[in-house]
């Protein structure tokens, strides 16, 4: 099966239309401070995409997001919202989480320990897929140096769970792939010093497939 990540692309390919089976945005679609009360620029982005199943995790600068679920939710109408929600899509296990403090986004980030304890304890056991928008401390979060921007109970509880695919965002200076210890982990950030219009990433995914079976060897470059 076809997965498709994106991250942190801020708007910035809106022209671009891609397919497959399953798309998975990992947030930070708006700019920061961009205001879209009714999700009009998120739902017309996803209605051109041509997946048969469409997941958005927010980021931090994804407000709008985060006010509608604040309010209830509703008005994501061509995807689905995974903020803290266990999927079942065609037998592969998939659980999507922002996963940012609010050192990030003072409204609607991780207030106290309590709340990191309770998202991070929500991720269970036996996911073919965990999609966040922040890493795992010390993976593939450290592009500036000596500067981690990931969260270290989101690694502990990634050592425990072991998914077989963790993908992320956020630090759009570290996007790549990286093994850690069981999972194959891939910061799908989109990076504007490689390229100017990056492209998302692609990974053949069966569900509950053979742990020795790299996934680095079908990454499909759309």
């Amino acid at each position: 099966m076809q997965v498709t990540f994106i991250s942190n692309n801020h708007r910035m390919n809106i022209p671009f239309v891609f397919g497959g089976d399953i798309l998975i945005h990992c947030g930070d679609f708006y700019a920061k401070g961009e205001q879209d009360p009714d999700l009009k620029l998120l739902n017309e982005w996803y209605s051109n995409q041509q997946f048969r199943h469409e997941f958005f995790i927010p980021g931090e600068n994804d407000d709008p997001v985060l006010l509608d679920q604040v309010n209830g939710g509703g008005k994501l109408t061509e995807a689905t919202l995974l903020n803290g929600k266990l999927v079942d899509v065609d037998g592969l296990r998939v659980f999507g989480a922002s996963f940012f403090s609010w050192q990030d986004n003072e409204p609607y980030g991780l207030q106290t320990l309590d709340e990191v304890e309770a998202l991070t304890n929500s991720i269970p056991r036996g996911l073919d897929i965990l999609a966040t928008h922040v890493p795992s401390f010390g993976v593939l979060d450290e592009s500036i140096p000596d500067e981690n921007l990931g969260f270290l109970t989101l690694r502990c509880r990634v050592q425990k769970s072991r998914p077989y695919v963790h993908a992320f965002g956020h630090d759009t200076g570290a996007s790549g792939y990286e093994r850690f210890e069981d999972t194959h982990c891939y910061n799908v950030a989109q990076n504007w010093d490689q390229s100017l219009w990056p492209m998302p990433t692609t990974l053949n995914i069966e569900p509950h497939c053979n742990q020795s079976f790299l996934p680095t060897e079908t990454v499909v470059h759309s």
